[in-house]
């Protein structure tokens, strides 16, 4: 059993999306990984209306908003996941408060978005992802 100790939510956590960072990630500057996410969703959709709107966004949430209106992207399903692990490991890279965050950890600690989102959170709050233990 393996405890969740890391609680990624929230703008003033460094390791989550919502942190406000100088990112650069697919040939573009970002306010946040939140943005890159959605920018790269609606690039691929086509739709530049939104993306012009996600990279005017003055915060992560907002950028999350614009991004739920877009419609998937073909294959998107099969690559949204890969897309996220490399905005987040270029946040690893680029950004230094979440390097220093990482370099302080123990390296068998799992992650987990405390958030009700079913497909990248826990679906639980912050609290209760604390005190998670799962089988690794």
């Amino acid at each position: 059993m393996l405890t969740i100790v890391g609680r990624a939510r929230g703008h003033d956590n460094p390791l989550s999306n919502f942190f406000p960072c100088d990112l650069r990630v697919f040939g573009e500057h970002h306010k946040t990984a939140e943005h890159a996410y959605q920018l790269t969703k609606a690039i691929r959709s086509g739709n530049t209306d939104a993306a012009q709107k996600v990279r005017d966004a003055e915060t992560a949430l907002d950028a999350k908003r614009i991004g739920n209106s877009v419609k998937d992207p073909q294959g998107w399903s099969d690559d949204k996941e890969t897309v996220m692990e490399e905005i987040v490991t270029a946040k690893a890279d680029q950004i230094a408060e979440v390097k220093a965050v990482l370099e302080k950890l123990d390296s068998n600690i799992t992650f987990a978005e405390g958030t009700f989102d079913m497909f990248w959170g826990t679906g639980l709050d912050k609290e209760a992802t604390l005190y998670t233990k799962i089988n690794k």
